[in-house]
């Protein structure tokens, strides 16, 4: 559980700009390796905000597209790197993922592997988890989750809300940003 989120907000920011930097260095082991950690601990981080009820419900039910290919045969754990073997790479279609499920998608990769266009900044990574490796691999643009972790750094609520739903009996919380200015 996260007391004091601001620690890990400046972090995801700070985080968010090296990846961008690292975006337009030409290819290489180390810029591979700054993307990937950068990338994983940030979804470690906004997984950490969200479950510790530091994000706005709205930022919560918020969806990510991504990329997803088909699984074509199972996947053994020495073959994982043979993503052209077992993903049917022509056959992608795009989805949303809701961001918790992004987060914990990532941080459970059985792959988890950058891929490069010809363009310089066009990277994007490829994963998929232990439980859904043999249904499919999903792709996230790295600007695009660069985009995602500084809106999570941003997304600061001010009031937070409860009330009991009346045919549940559970508590229902909301957390967001309610507009004083015309009190």
């Amino acid at each position: 559980m996260i007391y004091e989120s601001w620690p890990w907000r400046r972090d995801l920011l700070n985080d968010a700009a090296v990846l961008e930097r690292w975006l337009f260095k030409p290819v290489s082991e180390r810029r591979s390796v700054i993307i990937e950690k950068k990338m994983f601990m940030g979804a470690f981080a906004m997984r950490k905000l969200l479950e510790s009820g530091k994000l706005s419900t709205a930022t919560e039910a918020r969806g990510v597209e991504i990329d997803q290919f088909p699984s074509m045969k199972k996947v053994l754990k020495h073959q994982r790197w043979e993503i052209h073997n077992h993903y049917d790479l022509q056959a992608g279609s795009k989805t949303t993922l809701p961001v918790r499920q992004l987060m914990n998608q990532m941080i459970h990769s059985f792959i988890f592997q950058e891929m490069n266009d010809d363009d310089v900044g066009s990277t994007s990574i490829v994963f998929t988890s232990d439980k859904t490796k043999d249904k499919r691999l999903m792709l996230i643009r790295v600007c695009a989750f660069v985009d995602l972790m500084r809106f999570i750094a941003m997304d600061n609520p001010t009031a937070t809300i409860w009330r009991l739903d009346p045919e549940t009996g559970e508590r229902v919380e909301w957390r967001g940003h309610i507009n004083t200015d015309n009190a």
